[in-house]
C-alpha cells in the first residue's frame, strides 16, 4: 500500500439522529422510528451497517448516493442482525460440544499410539521440513515459521498459565507431580489437564504441525484417518480443514462479528455426498455441513431443525443464497439421512 496516495481520515462521526436522516435521505423506511434509535444507541452505525448492505441497490462504492430498494425498512436489517446474534450462539454451542469431544478424542489417539499421557510435549510427531523445503517456505513466506517454533511458542504459554493459576486442582498437581518425560515442561501435567487451558486455535495449530508420515503402518493406512471418522471424515487432511472453519467461526462469532453472509477459506467435503451442493464454497452453508458431520458423530443428531427455526422466526429465507444455501438445501438427504458413515 503506498501511503502517499490515500488520504488522512477526517470523515465526521454522527450522531443516531443524524444517521436516520441521511438513511431516510436514502430510501430507507422507518416504522419505529424509536425502536431504530434504541438499536443504533446500543451499537454503532459502523456495525450495523452490514447488516444494510443486502437492501441497497448497488454496493459499488462508485454508485452515489446510496439508495435502497423499494419499501425496504430498518426492521428488515434488524431481522438481519438479530437473526446473526442467534445463528452466533447456536453456532458456539454446537462448537463447544465438538472441542470438548475433540480433545477428548485427540488424548485417547495419541495415548493409544504409545505416546503416552505427555505426548503434546513431544517433538517427535512434529513435521520438521528439511533445508531444502525450508528454504522453498521461507521464497514464499519470508515470516514462515517453523511447525516446531510454533508449537514451542505453545507449550512456553501453557507453561505460563499454568504455573500462575490458583485453581485448587492445579495448586494440587503442582505440590504433588512432575513430569519424568520432559525435563524443560517437567511441571506441566498430562494432555488432559493442561487442555483446559487450551484455545480451539492452539489445539488447531497442534493438529496442523502433526507429521502425518509418523502414523503411517504397515499396511500403507494411516491411523489418523481413523481419528478423522471418528468426526465423519475419512482422511484427517479434510478434517484439518473442518477443524480450522470451526476456528474461523468461533472467532467471529466469539467477537460478535457478521457471520451468516461472511467469506471463509473452504473446507474439503469430499466425504460427503450431496445432491445440492453449495455454488458458492468459501460461504457459510461449507462449514456448517462439515460442523453437522461432527456433531451429527457426537450426538446423532442433525442441525437442521434449529438452522430452520432460526431462519422461519426472523423471515431471512432471501438472504440464504448469499451465505451460499442451495435454493432447495431443505430437500438434500444429507439433512435427513442416519449415517454411520456418508461416503
Amino acid at each position: 500500500m503506498d501511503l502517499k496516495r490515500v488520504a488522512p481520515y477526517k470523515r465526521k462521526t454522527l450522531t443516531v439522529d443524524e444517521v436516520i436522516t441521511k438513511l431516510k435521505s436514502e430510501g430507507l423506511n422507518f416504522s419505529d422510528e424509536t425502536l431504530a434509535k434504541s438499536v443504533l444507541q446500543k451499537t454503532t452505525y459502523h456495525r450495523f451497517k452490514f447488516y444494510l448492505h443486502p437492501f441497497l441497490v448497488s454496493l459499488d462504492p462508485k454508485d452515489k448516493p446510496k439508495c435502497f430498494k423499494e419499501n425496504i425498512d430498518f426492521n428488515d436489517a434488524l431481522n438481519l442482525y438479530l437473526f446473526n446474534k442467534e445463528l452466533s450462539n447456536l453456532l458456539l454451542s454446537y462448537i463447544s460440544e465438538i472441542e470438548v469431544y475433540l480433545r477428548k478424542s485427540l488424548d485417547q489417539f495419541f495415548i493409544d499410539s504409545g505416546k503416552g499421557y505427555f505426548w503434546y510435549l513431544d517433538d517427535g510427531f512434529i513435521f520438521q521440513p528439511t533445508a531444502a523445503q525450508l528454504r522453498g517456505f521461507k521464497h514464499k513466506d519470508p515470516n514462515y515459521e517453523t511447525p516446531l517454533s510454533t508449537i514451542q511458542s505453545i507449550r512456553k504459554k501453557l507453561k505460563s498459565q499454568f504455573l500462575k493459576s490458583k485453581e485448587s486442582h492445579n495448586e494440587h498437581y503442582k505440590n504433588k507431580y512432575k513430569n519424568p518425560e520432559h525435563k524443560i515442561f517437567e511441571q506441566l501435567p498430562p494432555f488432559w489437564h493442561i487442555s483446559e487451558f487450551m484455545t480451539l486455535g492452539q489445539i488447531c495449530d497442534f493438529i496442523e504441525s502433526i507429521n502425518i508420515g509418523v502414523f503411517i503402518q504397515r499396511s500403507r493406512e494411516n491411523s489418523l484417518d481413523n481419528l478423522a471418522k471418528s468426526f465423519g471424515a475419512t482422511k484427517f487432511l479434510h478434517l484439518i480443514t473442518w477443524i480450522n472453519g470451526l476456528r474461523e467461526i468461533r472467532n467471529r462469532c466469539a467477537h460478535h462479528n457478521r457471520v451468516f453472509n461472511a467469506n471463509y477459506a473452504a473446507v474439503t467435503l469430499k466425504d460427503i455426498k450431496l445432491q445440492f451442493p453449495s455454488q458458492r464454497p468459501n460461504r457459510l452453508y461449507s462449514i456448517l455441513i462439515a460442523l453437522d458431520a461432527m456433531y451429527f458423530q457426537i450426538n446423532r443428531i442433525h442441525i437442521k431443525g434449529d438452522l430452520q427455526e432460526l431462519i422461519e422466526k426472523y423471515h431471512v429465507q432471501s438472504h440464504l443464497t448469499s451465505c451460499g444455501f442451495p435454493n432447495n438445501w431443505t430437500e438434500d438427504e444429507r439433512w435427513i439421512r442416519k449415517f454411520e458413515q456418508h461416503l
